[in-house]
């Protein structure tokens, strides 16, 4: 799959939390506290 999407042009990363402008995304339940400090940075 993620050679599928490297072919098409996605950057893929592997990393917990994923901030571009204003889009927050995480990995999952790993990446959850990671994506709270971020989330409350982005609101404050």
């Amino acid at each position: 799959m993620i050679d599928q999407l490297k072919a098409n042009n996605v950057e893929y990363v592997v990393t917990d939390v994923v901030e571009h402008k204003d889009i927050i995304t995480s990995n999952g339940p790993e990446g959850a506290r990671a994506f709270g400090k971020s989330l409350v940075r982005a609101l404050s």
